[in-house]
């Protein structure tokens, strides 16, 4: 009786695995994701506006000790301070989760007074195979990662490519289309 049920329990494990995949293939499922490559000529770029020179710096640092295993250890970012805005450049580059996670951060760094602060954030970066892109021909495309307005979540950002509008929460990191892009009042002049 065992002999029956472990191939059944097999040929069942495989077509529920067809079927998944089936299933994925209609929804447009992401491509696959390419080992990230840091490119030391990348132009990624996170542009910030509400917080001081001070307060900027703690942020980042803290955001380094967070995630020290996965930034470089030497200058993982580069701050140029112009018109108001602070922009934040990677001479090492940095993995596209990280620059999700660290939009998010600049929005919501901990033991902030954030009410006291009008903050915006954007992250400008041509995408390659190492973001979970919906489709390959996204590759070379310019994309803006930003926290939606009204944001009620505080663990996800939005990501536009061109008029196209992506939801990415933080629980999987996968691209989810959005037909709102909730761009928030002043990102549009960031840039």
């Amino acid at each position: 009786m065992d002999t029956q049920l472990v191939p059944f329990g097999l040929v069942a494990l495989v077509v529920a695995a067809s079927l998944v995949v089936m299933r994925l293939r209609s929804r447009g499922a992401t491509a696959a994701i390419a080992p990230f490559t840091p490119n030391p000529s990348n132009d990624t770029v996170v542009i910030c506006k509400g917080w001081d020179e001070v307060e900027l710096t703690k942020i980042l640092a803290d955001f380094a000790r967070m995630y020290k295993e996965q930034l470089p250890v030497a200058q993982p970012f580069r701050v140029e301070h112009q018109r108001g805005e602070f922009r934040i450049r990677f001479p090492a580059d940095i993995e596209p989760t990280l620059l999700s996670c660290l939009v998010n951060y600049l929005q919501y760094p901990k033991g902030f007074d954030l009410p006291s602060h009008h903050i915006l954030v954007v992250g400008i970066v041509t995408l390659t195979t190492a973001f979970p892109l919906p489709r390959e021909d996204y590759v070379g495309k310019k994309a803006r990662i930003y926290v939606p307005s009204n944001d009620q979540r505080y663990d996800e950002v939005y990501v536009a490519v061109g008029s196209e509008y992506f939801r990415q929460p933080f629980t999987n990191m996968a691209w989810k289309a959005s037909s709102d892009g909730r761009i928030p009042d002043g990102i549009e002049a960031l840039r």
